[in-house]
């Protein structure tokens, strides 16, 4: 506990905070304070007896949005967010607090969800229900989760190039049972992947067989030893392979990467 105030007001607010339970421990109990300084910042541990059981003490000091009515300096206390069990608290206190200070950060291990930021090009595809999974988290297999919200606004940030791009948060909720990724904690790096569309016998070829012709794309398909030039339909992009809605067959064969010296009709092989 940190404050710049005087010592016996800290004192005067714990017993405020828990006045039956220490009044319970008896006259004759000591409360002990601790004081050391720090430059400007005084520190200040004290140590009293508590005649209550520990559960009861918890939700005593951890009741934010009552905390106010007896708690004598402090104007306002209320939580400010809850996702699961992290609370991030805000309260307005007569206090001195350096700006900036973290009052107080509670989360439950066990009720974890993976944040990650996308380009908002892509988070428009995404919707709460997309199946997600993740990896990079240092274990064998990856996880899977589902998106639970997509947050409401975007946010700038330079890329590692330096480009400022505008980025929104997606919030993914583990579905493997907590025993799979027990491991994890707060703040740990992840790295997840999203299914954006998926469909059952799709006609798709590497993206290096793709090329721009005209307004359109095409391929060079291998008819036997030589290049033809084949404009075809694409459809859905994924990292590495397109999907091909028209122009080309199952069981074709492309150049990938093919140079400027492959033209319509030369011959080829294949390497």
């Amino acid at each position: 506990m940190a404050s710049r105030g005087p010592t016996a007001f800290l004192a005067a607010l714990l017993w405020v905070v828990l006045p039956a339970h220490v009044a319970a421990a008896g006259a004759n109990q000591e409360i002990v304070v601790h004081v050391t300084k720090d430059g400007p910042e005084i520190s200040v541990d004290v140590d009293c007896p508590v005649d209550a059981p520990w559960p009861v003490v918890w939700e005593v000091l951890t009741d934010y949005d009552h905390m106010a009515q007896f708690v004598s300096n402090l104007e306002h206390s209320g939580v400010e967010q809850r996702t699961g069990n992290v609370l991030r608290v805000h309260q307005k206190s007569a206090g001195v607090v350096q700006a900036g200070t973290l009052l107080v950060e509670v989360g439950d291990p066990s009720a974890l969800e993976v944040v990650v930021d996308l380009l908002t090009t892509d988070a428009v595809h995404v919707t709460p229900g997309t199946l997600a999974t993740i990896e990079g988290w240092g274990g064998d297999t990856p996880l899977s989760g589902r998106v639970r919200r997509v947050e409401p606004s975007a946010f700038t940030r330079p890329s590692a190039l330096g480009v400022d791009e505008q980025r929104v948060n997606v919030v993914i909720a583990l579905t493997d049972v907590r025993e799979r990724w027990a491991a994890l904690a707060d703040g740990y790096r992840v790295e997840a992947r999203l299914v954006l569309w998926r469909g059952d016998d799709v006609l798709r070829v590497p993206q290096g067989a793709v090329f721009r012709h005209g307004d359109g794309w095409a391929v060079f398909r291998i008819d036997g030893s030589r290049a033809r030039l084949t404009p075809v339909t694409v459809g859905h992009r994924g990292d590495t392979e397109l999907e091909i809605l028209s122009g080309l067959g199952a069981g074709d064969r492309v150049a990938v990467h093919p140079g400027d010296r492959v033209k319509d009709g030369v011959e080829v092989e294949e390497r």
